[in-house]
C-alpha cells in the first residue's frame, strides 16, 4: 500500500467502527484536577493513586501513567491538554491495534522583541518553523508587546491562521490529525481547514489562536527603557550595589503562584517581569530586590484548534 491508500485505509477505520475514547471527556478532566490538587502533597505515585476512581480511569490509559509518573517525579505539574493527547493516542493505536507508546517531548520555539515591543523571530523558527513568521507579522503590523501586557492577543485574520495552519502541516509532513468529537475519536486531514460545511461554517476553526505575551520560559531583562520606565512608576529608588527600593502598588506588583501548585512562587512587575519570592523582601510598605535577579518573560504562540464539524459531517467530507 502507499502513503494515500494507508491514511484512507485509517479514515475507514476510524469512522466507520466505533471508535469511542479510552476514556471520557470527564474522566480526563477528572484526572488533571486530582492531579491539580494532589501532586504536591503525596510523596509517590502509589500514594497519589490512593483515590479509587483516579487509580480507575488510569488504568486503563498506560499512556497517561507514564507521563503523571514522570510529572510526579520532578514535581511538576502535568502540562496543559496531555492527558488529552493520550487519549486521543491511545484511543486510535486500540482501533488500529496497535500495542506500543512512546513519549516524544514537544520541540519549544521562543520569541523575544524589541525595544519597541515588536516580535522578533528567533533563528530557530526561521530554520524549522517559518510558517510562524505569518502570524509575527500580522501581530507587528496591527500591535505590540507593550500595548498587550496583561491579556492574549488573538485578533488574527480567518485568512492567515489557515493559511499557517496548512503551511505548518505541510512542512512538518503531517497526514492526519487526531482529535475527538462527543466523546469518540476521529481523525482529520488538512484539507478540512479549507472545508466548509451546509451551515456554512468551516469544518475546523482555528478561532482563539493568540500570541501570549508572557509564556513560561524567560532570560534576564533585555528592554531596559521599558523596565526603567516600569521603576519609575514604583518610585524606584538605588540602594546599595544594583539593589533598588520600590513602593507597593498593587497595579503593577503582586505575588503569583507558580502554575498548577498552591503556594506563591513568583513576584511579578508589569506581568512580563518577574523574580523569585526568596529574592525579594518587604520593607517599609515596598518591596527591595537586586536588579540582577529580575527576569522577562518571553511570549508564545498558541494555535487553537476546534472542530465545528460532527462526526457525521466528517466523514462525509473525508470517506463518502
Amino acid at each position: 500500500m502507499n502513503k494515500n491508500e494507508i491514511i484512507k485505509d485509517i479514515l475507514k477505520k476510524v469512522y466507520n467502527d466505533k471508535s469511542n475514547l479510552i476514556v471520557s471527556e470527564k474522566d480526563v478532566d477528572y484526572i488533571n484536577e486530582y492531579y491539580k490538587n494532589n501532586f504536591e502533597k503525596v510523596s509517590s505515585y502509589d500514594d497519589l493513586c490512593g483515590d479509587a476512581k483516579f487509580n480507575d480511569i488510569l488504568k486503563k490509559l498506560h499512556s497517561a501513567q507514564y507521563e503523571i509518573k514522570k510529572q510526579l517525579q520532578i514535581k511538576k505539574a502535568l502540562q496543559p491538554g496531555i492527558i488529552a493527547e493520550c487519549n486521543f493516542s491511545e484511543s486510535l493505536a486500540k482501533v488500529l491495534k496497535l500495542n506500543k507508546v512512546i513519549d516524544l517531548d514537544n520541540a519549544k520555539y521562543d520569541i523575544t522583541y524589541r525595544d519597541d515591543g515588536k516580535l522578533i523571530p528567533s533563528e530557530k523558527i526561521k530554520k524549522e518553523l517559518n510558517v510562524l513568521i505569518l502570524l509575527i507579522d500580522s501581530f507587528n503590523e496591527n500591535t505590540d508587546i507593550f500595548s498587550e501586557i496583561g491579556h492574549n492577543y488573538n485578533s488574527f485574520d480567518k485568512d492567515t491562521c489557515i493559511v499557517a495552519a496548512n503551511m505548518y502541516i505541510e512542512s512538518k509532513g503531517i497526514d492526519l490529525i487526531i482529535s475527538s468529537v462527543e466523546g469518540n475519536i476521529v481523525a482529520i486531514t488538512g484539507s478540512c481547514f479549507k472545508c466548509k460545511l451546509a451551515n456554512g461554517k468551516f469544518a475546523v476553526s482555528l478561532k482563539g489562536s493568540e500570541i501570549r505575551t508572557s509564556g513560561k520560559n524567560s532570560k534576564k531583562v533585555w528592554t531596559k527603557e521599558h523596565f526603567n520606565g516600569v521603576l519609575k512608576k514604583l518610585n524606584a529608588k538605588s540602594l546599595e550595589g544594583t539593589k533598588v527600593f520600590v513602593e507597593k502598588n498593587d497595579d503593577i506588583v503582586e505575588y503569583k503562584k507558580a502554575r498548577g501548585k498552591s503556594q506563591i512562587s513568583r513576584f511579578k512587575i508589569s506581568n512580563i517581569y518577574y523574580l523569585k519570592v526568596e529574592d525579594v523582601k518587604e520593607k517599609d510598605n515596598g518591596f527591595v530586590f537586586d536588579l540582577n535577579n529580575v527576569r522577562q518573560l518571553l511570549p508564545t504562540i498558541s494555535m487553537h484548534m476546534y472542530i465545528e464539524a460532527n462526526k457525521n459531517e466528517l466523514k462525509q467530507l473525508l470517506i463518502e
